[in-house]
């Protein structure tokens, strides 16, 4: 490809396309849906499926384009979560948060600061 010479030249990356990205990580790393893994309570990144801990200094390559924003309910110890989420790049924008419902705070859960916690938490998931 030639640029003519009274061509402005931009600085602004080419972004590959979502299906691009999710074929080569279908090819080449086991699928689009990866490894999940976590903040953990003490303090540590771990895997999600067996707790493994992520060693410090490890280093992953973004994903960027297929970020996905919401929100996450839990539903208690074994259950899949409720999500409301989709992706940032794609032009999905998050509910408020009166639109979930469960918003009478004398049926949430405590947390760990003792108070009730909102079931819906926000949540950004960033693929790696």
């Amino acid at each position: 490809m030639s640029v003519e010479a009274n061509e402005p030249k931009s600085n602004v990356p080419v972004v590959p396309s979502a299906a691009n990205i999710s074929s080569y990580l279908d090819e080449h790393c086991g699928g689009g849906s990866g490894v999940l893994f976590k903040f953990a309570k003490d303090q540590r990144f771990r895997r999600v499926d067996d707790s493994e801990e992520i060693p410090i200094g490890t280093e992953f390559t973004v994903v960027y384009d297929q970020i996905q924003v919401g929100w996450i309910k839990f539903t208690g110890k074994g259950n899949p979560p409720e999500r409301k989420m989709g992706p940032l790049f794609g032009g999905f924008t998050p509910c408020p948060r009166d639109e979930l419902g469960d918003m009478d705070q004398s049926l949430w859960e405590q947390g760990l600061s003792g108070k009730p916690a909102d079931p819906w938490q926000s949540q950004i998931l960033l693929p790696l």
